[in-house]
């Protein structure tokens, strides 16, 4: 087991026996058990107080199995547990103090690897975006937020350059030295570091550049939806601004998408197209439409930090990389649900747009083409796509194994098809 997954597993572990703990505890003051009611009027509290301790423990026990809510439920939690050490402290009960405090201490645990990122930015600074309305709590939450970006375990690594374009920054890897250039184009929801192991490969021989699109990786937000049309306008400015020669285009999923209209738009900038597992070639119709409906949902409740959404996530993507060789990127994948939902949500939504369906455009394509398919994609499946690889004019292809990224799934197959390929166009 991995030590992400290790992570979040213990987490839930920990949340669980919580939310246990202050159900029954909640419920043995609703239903006046005796003993419970007797410590009450022993202590010298009122009635109504137990009620009210009751219902909070109650809401904070709900709240806990909602991720995006169990800060606010362990902090209310945090508050009885501050109460129940005060009183026991105060009637000299020493020994049963220990356990408030071990208790809060477990809270202040899911309270810190449940804190969203845009909390100390809209609840604790001032209005004007000056002065934080309260200093010691915008500290606080600052510390809690500072921690890296789950998304930059997928972009790329070091040594990793920037280029701003269209008012974003974008990060890319940059390996090799003068010889073709080859630049590399992730799926949604993944990143530059999807290309590491091809960027040693080719290192020798090539350049190989593989970028971080606005709002993965290392690369700021972008100020627009993420769509292939858009992507396609990402990789003219890239290669406008650091004045590449021709290239090889290497796409996956969106990333293939988006090299198909780069190609088309810029005929002159383009040597050659690697198309893996390609968006923009199915065949649409009414079950596309609901399929694509149905994600864009599901990714809405990522979004929204539905509770069950990282173990849904997990499901769902343990069919996109299958093999074994991807393991290690499916998990940082699958660890960054929640940042990635928003970003899967727009681009799931863009598919189903027609400026998005890549089709009408592949008879255009004046390069050589080599499209290198995981055969065993459930969601973008080959028999769906095939039809559309006969429009395009100078075409070749490779079914190898895998769920949808060849070159993390096949890596030997991969490099071998296309170290033939580049060798004949390049």
């Amino acid at each position: 087991m991995s030590r992400i997954k290790m992570k979040a597993t213990l987490l839930w572990v920990a949340t669980l026996l919580l939310v246990a703990l202050f159900l029954r505890a909640s419920g043995r003051k609703f239903f006046g058990v005796e003993e419970t009611v007797g410590h009450f009027v022993a202590w010298g509290y009122p009635r109504w107080l137990l009620f009210t301790v009751a219902t909070i423990e109650l809401s904070g026990a709900i709240l806990l199995l909602f991720p995006k809510a169990a800060p606010i439920g362990a902090g209310l939690l945090c508050t009885i547990m501050v109460g129940a050490t005060y009183t026991e402290l105060a009637h000299q009960n020493w020994a049963k103090a220990v356990i408030p405090i071990v208790v809060f201490g477990f809270l202040l645990l899911v309270i810190g690897a449940r804190w969203p990122q845009s909390w100390p930015d809209r609840w604790w600074k001032g209005q004007s975006g000056g002065q934080p309305a309260f200093p010691l709590a915008a500290a606080a939450a600052g510390a809690l937020a500072a921690k890296p970006r789950r998304r930059s375990a997928l972009g790329a690594q070091e040594p990793r350059s920037f280029a701003t374009l269209d008012g974003v920054q974008v990060a890319y890897s940059d390996a090799g030295g003068d010889g073709p250039v080859l630049v590399c184009l992730h799926a949604i929801g993944h990143g530059a570091r999807d290309f590491e192991r091809l960027s040693k490969w080719f290192q020798r021989g090539y350049r190989v550049i593989a970028i971080d699109f606005p709002g993965h990786g290392y690369s700021d937000d972008d100020t627009r939806p993420p769509s292939a049309t858009r992507y396609a306008e990402v990789i003219a400015l890239f290669v406008e601004q650091l004045k590449l020669p021709p290239a090889v285009l290497l796409g996956n999923s969106i990333g293939g998408a988006a090299a198909i209209r780069f190609a088309v738009d810029h005929p002159e900038r383009a040597k050659a197209l690697v198309l893996c597992n390609s968006g923009g070639l199915d065949r649409g119709g009414t079950f596309a439409a609901i399929f694509l409906g149905a994600f864009v949902r599901f990714f809405r409740a990522g979004r929204r930090h539905a509770f069950w959404f990282p173990w849904a996530f997990r499901r769902y993507y343990e069919t996109v990389l299958t093999a074994a060789p991807a393991r290690e990127q499916r998990e940082r994948i699958i660890a960054a649900a929640y940042e990635s939902a928003p970003l899967l949500e727009q681009a799931w939504r863009s598919f189903g747009e027609p400026q998005n369906d890549m089709r009408p455009l592949l008879p255009r394509l004046a390069c050589p083409v080599l499209i290198a398919w995981a055969a065993g994609d459930k969601t973008n499946q080959l028999k769906r796509c095939r039809p559309a690889f006969a429009l395009i004019p100078r075409h070749e292809v490779a079914l190898l194994n895998g769920g949808h990224a060849p070159f993390l799934e096949d890596p030997d197959r991969f490099l071998r098809t296309l170290r033939a390929f580049l060798q004949r166009v390049v």
